[in-house]
């Protein structure tokens, strides 16, 4: 059921990326589409946090992190501790870190650049990568 707004009640989305350039523009590019935004975050805690307070659906997680944090780790807890489900959104795609990514339930891995109709329809659940 859609509400008269045009966003999806059942859909909550926390970003987490360190740059804030990226995820200002993340967030524009899902609330344009109708996509609640919890929020972002740039580190683990402040991620954590979040989704406790906030109990996003789904979170865009950037693998490399400021400060040497690992954005796979961040991915699995947020799910087991939240029930989050993750889409990975990063420029690091070499194999040794695809196949950490392996490791975590996500709904998809998607490279940078994005682009905003298919990071949209991703996050929606219409695209899986």
């Amino acid at each position: 059921m859609q509400p008269t707004d045009g966003k999806d009640v059942r859909l909550s989305v926390l970003i987490v990326e360190d740059e804030a350039l990226v995820a200002t523009g993340i967030e524009m590019d899902l609330e344009d589409a109708g996509v609640e935004v919890v929020g972002w975050a740039t580190h683990r805690a402040e991620a954590l946090s979040l989704a406790a307070e906030r109990r996003p659906t789904l979170a865009l997680v950037d693998i490399q992190l400021r400060a040497g944090e690992d954005g796979v780790a961040l991915a699995a807890e947020l799910h087991a501790e939240h029930g989050v489900e993750i889409v990975f959104l990063t420029a690091q795609t070499d194999p040794a870190t695809r196949d950490r990514a392996q490791a975590v339930p996500h709904r998809a891995y998607l490279r940078k650049p994005y682009n905003a109709e298919h990071l949209v329809a991703t996050v929606r659940g219409e695209l899986a990568s």
